[in-house]
């Protein structure tokens, strides 16, 4: 069995004329949902092998927050990749990872965050800033995701719901 953590960027700061996208930081909102949300998920027994991450200063200060409730003990892979990702790139990441890993994550954007929850989940959610799905697959190696890419829904949860 293998499990993936799914969540979207923590509530960022408004669009500010100049300043790209890519660099946008989390609002004092955002900033409160991803430690709300890192608390949450250690609560449920959440442990990390394996974190992904897009590059986008908002999803790296979300993850900070996050990981200070959850146990990881390795480095987290950023990638730009994840910024503008597609159902493939998340389904390539997991596909690569050893065998050893049994929980992943991957902090994204929507609408690719979106996406992902549906294929993998067989639901559809809009998926807001800062929701996080937790998923398990019955597979024994990330490399049968493909072949069994609808995992059970072990929990969905959004900040103020």
């Amino acid at each position: 069995m293998k499990k993936l953590v799914l969540m979207r960027h923590a509530d960022s700061d408004t669009y500010q004329p100049g300043r790209l996208d890519y660099h946008r930081l989390l609002s004092e909102r955002g900033r409160h949902d991803a430690a709300e949300m890192g608390k949450l998920l250690h609560a449920q027994g959440v442990v990390l092998d394996a974190v992904f991450c897009s590059a986008a200063k908002r999803t790296r200060e979300t993850l900070a927050l996050v990981l200070e409730s959850i146990p990881f003990a390795d480095e987290p892979h950023y990638s730009d990749a994840l910024y503008n990702a597609r159902i493939r790139d998340y389904v390539t990441l997991l596909s690569d990872l050893p065998a050893t890993t049994q929980t992943a994550m991957i902090i994204g954007h929507n609408p690719a965050m979106a996406s992902a929850f549906e294929f993998f989940s067989d639901r559809f959610q809009s998926f807001p800033t800062a929701a996080v799905a937790y998923l398990e697959f019955e597979i024994d190696d990330w490399e049968n995701l493909l072949a069994e890419p609808i995992g059970t829904l072990l929990g969905y949860w959004e900040p103020y719901k």
